[in-house]
């Protein structure tokens, strides 16, 4: 690769003396620099791969710390991953050069139920390195302590629909992400970060909500996304109960899927996965399985990942993409 005359390069510095460059003319270069500013300002690793006529940073990728919790063996091309630190659903593919070792390094940490880091490709989440974690990372954030639940407001469907269309005007829009947008349109991954988010505005409209998870191999279309699907291990939204003729029904809020509200059973329909494990929990459980809280301001810090992320698909492959819209319970489109 050739740096493009008249564009000054990036130099980026990292540990032992190494450095490389970034080439400022491409899309994703001013992206990635905002990534290894974040990343240096969380003390987090980070893996880059670098052409070796030129210094420039060709690949860019971030390092979790993470215990495997499932190994899906069930497609002749990939093995599915279940990472504790991501919703995400990460792929191991057969032809990779490493794939044995690889395998057999997840299943060993797996067994062992303990941590091991995995670095794998923006977005995709295909699996390109696995070795041992290293004593410098793997410190766990500490959440908030969960504080004692809260009943859920009981709303009508119109009040519904407006909390609804609340927490979706604030989604992140094609050359104009801020720090304070949500990156709905950013599927493949950051659920339990948007949820919490959703979850305070609507508490600061003085409505109580829940969260219902949904966990397994799950697949769901998107059409926010080139791929026209995304894979998760499991995936959370805010729930209202909403009173219709009487009787109280269960009501999913997620523009990440939907363009309204609608019921648990469609919601569970999307994701392509029928034996679903499913749970509703108070609102206040920002980690997986609804374990420690966290405040608007460390939420919307946790969120900054997933919109550079946005940002950084949208340098790749802009939208709109040619996905297939799905169909709502009544037929109208989401």
């Amino acid at each position: 690769m050739l740096l493009n005359k008249g564009v000054i390069p990036l130099r980026v510095d990292f540990d032992d003396d190494v450095s490389a460059l970034l080439d400022m003319s491409q899309p994703r270069a001013a992206v990635w620099a905002k990534m290894i500013a974040l990343l240096r300002k969380d003390d987090k690793p980070i893996y880059v791969e670098v052409a070796a006529d030129t210094d420039i940073i060709t690949q860019l990728c971030v390092p979790v710390a993470t215990r495997v919790l499932e190994m899906y063996a069930t497609d002749e091309e990939v093995v599915d991953v279940a990472l504790s630190a991501s919703d995400a659903l990460y792929s191991l593919r057969r032809d990779h050069p490493y794939f044995r070792q690889f395998y057999d390094l997840l299943q060993d940490a797996k067994e062992r139920d303990t941590k091991i880091m995995v670095t794998a490709t923006l977005h995709v989440s295909d699996i390109i390195d696995v070795r041992a974690l290293p004593t410098y990372f793997g410190q766990e954030d500490r959440d908030e302590p969960l504080p004692l639940p809260q009943p859920p407001t009981q709303v009508s469907p119109e009040r519904a629909t407006e909390l609804f269309n609340m927490v979706s005007a604030d989604n992140c829009r094609y050359h104009a992400i801020t720090h304070a947008c949500i990156p709905f349109n950013y599927a493949y991954s950051g659920c339990d970060i948007r949820a919490h988010l959703m979850c305070h505005m609507m508490v600061d409209e003085g409505v109580i909500p829940e969260k219902i998870w949904a966990s397994g191999a799950l697949k769901a279309r998107a059409v926010n996304v080139p791929q026209c699907k995304v894979g998760w291990r499991f995936h959370v939204a805010p729930i209202l109960t909403v009173i219709q003729a009487g009787q109280e029904v269960k009501m999913v809020i997620d523009p990440s899927l939907c363009n309204r509200p609608v019921t648990v059973d469609y919601w569970i329909s999307l994701q392509n996965y029928p034996n679903a494990l499913v749970t509703i929990n108070d609102w206040q459980g920002y980690a997986y399985r609804a374990t420690g809280s966290a405040t608007w301001e460390k939420t919307n810090d946790d969120m900054e990942h997933c919109r550079l992320a946005l940002e950084d698909m949208w340098a790749t492959d802009a939208p709109p993409y040619e996905c297939l819209l799905c169909d709502d319970q009544d037929g109208s489109k989401s």
